[in-house]
């Protein structure tokens, strides 16, 4: 593989600060990368305005673009909601998913709690998965973006984008 795995983290995290502090904010984004092709990249905030169906059809159409390319690694960033809601001592990264998924399914959406909280997530996946890095959005006095700090705490995220995660080449021979 030509590209790893931190090294797309890296790069999105650049590109996402970069971004932020220019633009104020960030596209919801997908960029591959294929030794075959370099960068394959699709835009999806179009899709992200009109529920979890377009969504997951857009998503569907990444990860056929990702397979006719040969994308073997990729980096997803997205502006997102969250709540905070503490778990038990002892738990575990799938005691909060499940945490997550209770509170989808009783209605619960960050976007939509007076409790929310705006951050930057970044994953950067391949064949073995995705690695999720998730920042908050530093502004200064006028509301304009400083920096993006890496977050000590987990946030639940976007399990969605997991279908994205094609084997690659040396997984399927």
């Amino acid at each position: 593989m030509g590209i790893t795995k931190d090294e797309m983290m890296e790069a999105g995290v650049r590109a996402a600060r970069d971004s932020m502090r220019n633009k104020g904010e960030i596209r919801i984004q997908v960029v591959g990368f294929s030794p075959e092709h370099g960068m394959v990249a699709m835009d999806l905030n179009d899709a992200w305005g009109y529920g979890d169906e377009a969504k997951d059809a857009a998503l569907a159409q990444v990860r056929v673009l990702f397979q006719t390319h040969g994308v073997e690694a990729f980096i997803v960033t997205s502006e997102a909601w969250v709540t905070r809601h503490t778990l038990p001592k002892g738990s575990t990264a799938k005691d909060a998913v499940r945490k997550a998924e209770e509170l989808t399914k009783a209605g619960h959406r960050a976007s939509q709690s007076a409790e929310r909280k705006e951050v930057v997530m970044i994953g950067a996946g391949d064949g073995d998965g995705i690695t999720w890095k998730n920042f908050d959005i530093k502004r200064d006095a006028k509301g304009k973006v400083t920096d993006l700090v890496e977050m000590r705490e987990a946030c639940v995220t976007m399990a969605r984008f997991d279908m994205l995660c094609v084997p690659t080449k040396s997984k399927t021979h």
